[in-house]
């Protein structure tokens, strides 16, 4: 299962908005309608309002074509309420943080140097540890020798 980052769905809206609405008050209070739906899983419902809606300048046009496009081909990723029902994350805050401090960290240490190659080996074995995938390494290992 796959889900997408719910802040940057709503940062793809915010383009939109941004283009449409020049009020701020406007703009702010039509993103957190927006957002409320798409917690309560109305995607379809605001697909359905974004395609409705007549857009103020061609910005806005280009910015809602974008929007919908991006809404329509990952609506199946984009299923919030019920992933928040299930207890799943709906950002990826927590990875990338993460990924800043625990894999930069490692990988940049006083005279550490890595390929590419190297350090995405690095993070496949931590991936291997936290996933609870260290007997199958030691398992490859052992059957390399």
């Amino acid at each position: 299962m796959q889900i997408l980052d719910f802040y940057h769905a709503l940062e793809k809206l915010g383009v939109y908005a941004g283009f449409q609405y020049s009020d701020q008050n406007r703009r702010s209070g039509w993103m957190e309608r927006q957002k409320q739906c798409l917690l309560a899983g109305g995607v379809d419902q605001l697909l359905c309002e974004l395609k409705d809606t007549v857009a103020t300048n061609k910005e806005a046009r280009k910015a809602r074509q974008d929007v919908v496009r991006y809404y329509e081909n990952n609506k199946k990723r984009m299923q919030y309420k019920d992933y928040r029902e299930k207890g799943y994350m709906i950002g990826s805050g927590a990875i990338e943080a993460a990924h800043r401090n625990v894999v930069q960290q490692r990988l940049k240490l006083s005279g550490q140097r890595w390929s590419i190659a190297g350090a995405q080996q690095i993070v496949n074995l931590r991936a291997s540890k936290k996933s609870n995938q260290w007997n199958t390494v030691v398992q490859l290992i052992k059957s390399a020798a």
